[in-house]
Protein backbone atom coordinates (compact mmCIF):
# COMPACT_ATOMS: atom_id res chain seq x y z
CA UNK A 1 0.00 0.00 0.00
CA UNK A 2 0.93 3.35 -0.87
CA UNK A 3 0.17 6.97 0.34
CA UNK A 4 -0.90 9.41 -1.99
CA UNK A 5 -1.87 12.71 -0.78
CA UNK A 6 -4.39 15.13 -2.55
CA UNK A 7 -2.34 18.47 -3.86
CA UNK A 8 -4.14 20.10 -1.38
CA UNK A 9 -5.24 19.67 2.28
CA UNK A 10 -8.90 19.91 3.11
CA UNK A 11 -9.59 22.24 6.36
CA UNK A 12 -12.27 20.43 8.10
CA UNK A 13 -12.82 23.24 10.86
CA UNK A 14 -13.90 25.60 8.07
CA UNK A 15 -16.04 23.56 5.77
CA UNK A 16 -19.71 24.55 5.87
CA UNK A 17 -22.42 22.33 6.82
CA UNK A 18 -24.77 20.50 3.65
CA UNK A 19 -28.14 23.03 4.02
CA UNK A 20 -31.26 20.87 3.72
CA UNK A 21 -32.89 17.74 5.16
CA UNK A 22 -31.94 15.13 2.68
CA UNK A 23 -30.82 11.46 3.52
CA UNK A 24 -27.69 12.47 1.14
CA UNK A 25 -27.17 16.37 3.50
CA UNK A 26 -27.81 14.31 6.39
CA UNK A 27 -24.84 11.84 5.52
CA UNK A 28 -22.71 14.55 4.63
CA UNK A 29 -23.04 16.59 7.51
CA UNK A 30 -22.64 13.70 9.75
CA UNK A 31 -19.67 12.47 8.07
CA UNK A 32 -18.20 15.91 8.57
CA UNK A 33 -18.91 16.15 12.19
CA UNK A 34 -17.15 12.85 12.76
CA UNK A 35 -14.15 13.39 11.10
CA UNK A 36 -13.84 16.78 12.82
CA UNK A 37 -14.68 15.31 16.23
CA UNK A 38 -11.96 12.81 15.84
CA UNK A 39 -9.65 15.46 14.24
CA UNK A 40 -9.66 17.44 17.44
CA UNK A 41 -8.57 14.27 19.36
CA UNK A 42 -4.88 14.68 17.59
CA UNK A 43 -1.97 16.58 18.89
CA UNK A 44 -0.52 19.74 17.32
CA UNK A 45 1.49 18.57 14.54
CA UNK A 46 0.22 14.77 14.84
CA UNK A 47 -1.25 12.12 12.13
CA UNK A 48 -3.69 9.61 12.54
CA UNK A 49 -5.08 6.73 10.22
CA UNK A 50 -8.46 6.29 9.81
CA UNK A 51 -9.56 2.17 8.89
CA UNK A 52 -6.47 1.35 6.73
CA UNK A 53 -8.06 -0.60 3.78
CA UNK A 54 -8.89 0.38 -0.06
CA UNK A 55 -9.78 4.16 0.81
CA UNK A 56 -7.02 5.68 3.65
CA UNK A 57 -7.71 9.04 5.58
CA UNK A 58 -4.95 10.67 7.03
CA UNK A 59 -6.12 13.63 9.48
CA UNK A 60 -3.02 15.42 10.13
CA UNK A 61 -3.65 18.90 12.52
CA UNK A 62 -1.52 21.77 11.86
CA UNK A 63 -1.35 23.57 15.25
CA UNK A 64 -3.59 24.23 18.16
CA UNK A 65 -6.11 26.48 19.80
CA UNK A 66 -4.85 30.28 18.62
CA UNK A 67 -5.95 33.25 20.59
CA UNK A 68 -7.27 36.19 18.50
CA UNK A 69 -4.47 38.46 17.48
CA UNK A 70 -5.44 42.45 18.37
CA UNK A 71 -3.89 44.91 16.60
CA UNK A 72 -2.08 45.77 19.88
CA UNK A 73 -0.17 42.61 19.82
CA UNK A 74 0.58 42.20 16.07
CA UNK A 75 4.35 43.34 15.63
CA UNK A 76 3.39 44.14 11.96
CA UNK A 77 0.64 46.75 12.70
CA UNK A 78 2.02 50.80 12.80
CA UNK A 79 0.08 53.86 12.83
CA UNK A 80 0.36 55.95 10.03
CA UNK A 81 -1.28 58.38 8.26
CA UNK A 82 -2.85 57.91 5.13
CA UNK A 83 -3.66 61.27 3.90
Amino acid sequence: MRFVSVSQGIPLDTMKRVAGNSQFANARNELGDRLLAVGHTVDPGGNLILKPGMLVMQIHRTGGEVAPVTAEMNPFVREFDLV
